[in-house]
């Protein structure tokens, strides 16, 4: 389970917005949680929004890595380096990644789901997964 302290609203270069939380920040980074992460490399605009605290200014990153954990949805996601931070915007950072343990002592948790599990059954079975790749058939079959 994930708390609700550090909400952010992610838009990506398509357009679409995604609202998600934040689990780690500090003054050049941030790792936000997501099932349909972007891809390596994309530009990415992130409005912090800290629990009690009007939203920080929208935020301007590149995405530098994708982690995929199907056992634990909190670490499901992806980490952007910030580019272009003026000073406002690292000082309300490190204001706001001092005060993350604070905030997430007295944050309520709430479950993040997790990725669907296949259920067992006897025979061949046949599934398409799709991550931010295109659709991958696979087939479980028995070999002959």
């Amino acid at each position: 389970m994930t708390t609700t302290t550090l909400r952010v609203l992610a838009r990506c270069k398509d357009g679409m917005a995604q609202p998600s939380y934040a689990t780690e920040l500090s003054a050049t980074r941030a790792f936000v949680l997501s099932h349909r992460p972007p891809s390596v490399r994309s530009n990415v605009s992130l409005v912090l929004c800290p629990a009690g605290e009007p939203p920080l200014p929208p935020l301007e990153g590149l995405v530098i890595g994708i982690r995929i954990d199907q056992l634990d949805a909190d670490r499901t996601g992806y980490e952007v380096a910030f580019t272009c931070v003026d000073e406002d915007q690292a000082e309300a950072l490190e204001r706001v990644a001092a005060r993350l343990p604070e905030l997430r002592r007295a944050a309520k948790p709430v479950p993040i789901p997790t990725w669907p599990t296949v259920p067992a059954r006897h025979g061949s079975l046949r599934f398409v997964k799709r991550l931010s790749l295109p659709p991958v058939v696979v087939d479980l079959s028995p070999a002959p």
